[in-house]
């Protein structure tokens, strides 16, 4: 389905409470002359997909009507697509940063066609820790008079930097308010100026513990755009070292959990 972004709203909320239609996702895509969001539904009755694709014509102020309203689901992707390609989502309850770390500098959407390639810092260290915003007041369900307990950005459970506040009655958890990310290093802009063979090795760095896991999907990708069906014996060591990988993962969640 195609629409302009001025009729979206009306036409994701008729997809999603007259159909029903079963809200999976939403994509970002800027297409250099506009910016296109596509929102997928399931349609689980017949077993398929239905994407609409809304098109923002304005490159210079992006905008779309947020469908967080009335699709809590959507809140923190079109948070995302706004961090990485800058369309605004009007009437949004929350429009805090997401993914992108707080020193990430303001107008520079890490996705967006026309935008620079990430500098590196020369001592590798971020400018300034993360910050941790409070919760946004459109999303509060409880009273600020409640304990609320802080885990992260750091902790030693955590592969990632991630914050969790947990807003507690005794020992019963009642609201939470969480932050990933910080380390959006724009990965997906570097690797636009690689050799398509290059991308693998700067893949591989995305995470600690998923080392082949990256390149993997990378690698299928490339060999399906390219009609590159690969032999048997490198589906075989394919598969052991994703295995083995998924083994490791596995292993080290359980000593952490335990930890």
């Amino acid at each position: 389905l195609l629409c302009e972004a001025d009729n979206a709203y009306a036409i994701n909320k008729f997809l999603f409470e007259d159909v029903p239609l079963r809200f999976v996702i939403a994509t970002g895509i800027d297409s250099d002359d506009c910016f296109e969001v596509l929102y997928h539904y399931a349609y689980d009755q017949i077993g398929c997909m239905v994407t609409l694709k809304a098109i923002i014509r304005d490159r210079e102020n992006p905008s779309i009507e947020s469908i967080a309203p009335f699709l809590p689901g959507a809140e923190w992707i079109e948070r995302e697509i706004h961090d990485i390609l800058g369309i605004e989502f009007k009437n949004h309850p929350d429009m805090r940063r997401l993914i992108l770390a707080d020193d990430w500098p303001e107008g520079v959407y890490p996705l967006r066609k026309d935008a620079e390639k990430p500098a590196g810092r020369p001592d590798g260290e971020p400018s300034k820790r993360p910050t941790v915003q409070s919760q946004s007041p459109a999303r509060r369900t409880i009273q600020l008079s409640k304990p609320i307990i802080a885990v992260g950005p750091f902790h030693p459970l955590q592969e990632e930097m991630e914050f969790f506040q947990l807003t507690v009655d005794g020992e019963i958890v009642t609201d939470i308010d969480m932050r990933i990310s910080y380390n959006h290093r724009g990965i997906e802009k570097i690797s636009e100026s690689l050799q398509f063979d290059q991308v693998p090795f700067l893949v591989s760095r995305i995470c600690g513990i998923c080392s082949a896991s990256h390149p993997l999907a990378y690698v299928n990708a490339v060999e399906e755009l390219a009609g590159i069906k690969p032999p048997e014996r490198a589906l075989y060591v394919r598969t052991i070292i994703a295995e083995l990988e998924r083994i490791h993962s596995h292993i080290l969640w359980f000593g952490l959990a335990g930890h």
